[in-house]
């Protein structure tokens, strides 16, 4: 699915967050913008407050469409963008104040520990059970920190 904005196309929604955020922290020459006054104040510990905001508001949406059963997931997915948001704009003020930070990096950060750790699905190793998959992890992590 592509997404349009403006004259521009994007890939996909994560690409256009990506360059939304970017364009709020950083300014964007394309629109005529500078970086969004409230966007330049943060900081990233400013930042986690509001994830952790996101985060209950997260599981009391969870809460409420378990309990009603509901199958429109709207605010459930509106608040996960919410939360998306948030961590993507911290990536970003991380990559502003920490130079060698950065959203890509922590994607390939995210992507390289995913894969090491669920071996019994990337790799040769099999789990028959959530048991089996969180033994595997947990050895993995072990490893990992050794």
């Amino acid at each position: 699915m592509r997404s349009m904005w403006l004259w521009r196309t994007f890939e996909s929604p994560l690409v256009e967050l990506q360059w939304v955020v970017r364009s709020l922290v950083q300014g964007n020459r394309d629109i005529r913008r500078g970086p969004c006054p409230w966007c330049t104040q943060q900081t990233a510990e400013d930042l986690i407050g509001w994830i952790k905001s996101e985060i209950v508001e997260i599981e009391e949406e969870l809460k409420q469409a378990r309990m009603t059963k509901n199958s429109n997931c709207e605010e459930l997915e509106t608040e996960l963008g919410d939360l998306l948001f948030d961590t993507f704009l911290l990536a970003q003020i991380c990559e502003r104040d920490i130079q060698d930070a950065s959203l890509d990096g922590a994607a390939a950060a995210a992507c390289a520990k995913i894969r090491r750790r669920c071996a019994y699905q990337f790799g040769a190793e099999r789990a028959e059970t959530k048991e089996d998959a969180l033994k595997i992890w947990m050895r993995v992590k072990q490893e990992e920190k050794q």
